[in-house]
């Protein structure tokens, strides 16, 4: 499911930073899948900060 940061612009077109999913996995611990330059990260998310996972090729998108 797609949720949107307290405070984050709408998703639009020409953005560099996308929110893609997040997951609550246990109270206070969030993962977070953000899409940054052609790049999908994998965000930990605590009361105590942020961890990069991991990253990956952010899948292809179709062109309108």
């Amino acid at each position: 499911a797609q949720t949107r940061l307290h405070g984050a612009p709408p998703a639009g077109a020409g953005r560099q930073l996308q929110l893609v999913e997040t997951s609550l996995i246990a109270p206070g611990m969030k993962l977070a899948v953000v899409r940054f330059h052609d790049r999908e990260i994998l965000l930990g998310l605590s009361r105590q900060g942020v961890v990069r996972l991991g990253e990956a090729p952010a899948p292809a998108t179709e062109s309108a």
